[in-house]
């Protein structure tokens, strides 16, 4: 018999619209990672994460550093991981300094920002760099 096990933390902050909600689940449950879309989880296959984070980027811009000597977090393992837990007709990588997501009422860009010089600490290492793609970025480009 697999038991699960389900917690779910709701934060409210101030100036937020909407109240922060996290997740967690063990193996053989049913989250409702938004309020349309149910997902049983198979957990030899699925990765709540990945589908925390797709559910999350709907909402939330997301800029994405990639570090060339970072050994901590893959950034070139993201798209492969994002079409194994969504499908690969719905992730764009056709641009290289940008990861397409698609959704039914249209696509969420990662944008991508490549530190040269870096290992994960980019903050560390190319510090205005990093504030220059972020002070972009924030501004829309």
């Amino acid at each position: 018999m697999l038991a699960s096990t389900l917690k779910i933390s709701v934060t409210w902050r101030p100036f937020w619209p909407d109240a922060i909600r996290t997740s967690s689940v063990a193996p053989g449950g049913t989250v409702l990672w938004s309020e349309t879309q149910t997902v049983t989880l198979d957990w030899q296959t699925t990765s709540a994460e990945a589908l925390a984070f797709v559910d999350n980027l709907h909402d939330v811009p997301a800029l994405l550093t990639r570090g060339a000597r970072d050994l901590v977090v893959p950034t070139a393992a993201l798209p492969a991981a994002l079409e194994a837990a969504i499908g690969a007709s719905r992730v764009d990588t056709s641009l290289p300094d940008v990861i397409g997501v698609a959704y039914a009422d249209g696509t969420r860009a990662i944008a991508v920002r490549d530190y040269a010089a870096a290992g994960h600490m980019i903050t560390i290492v190319q510090p205005a760099d990093f504030a220059a793609d972020l002070a972009r970025w924030l501004g829309g480009e």
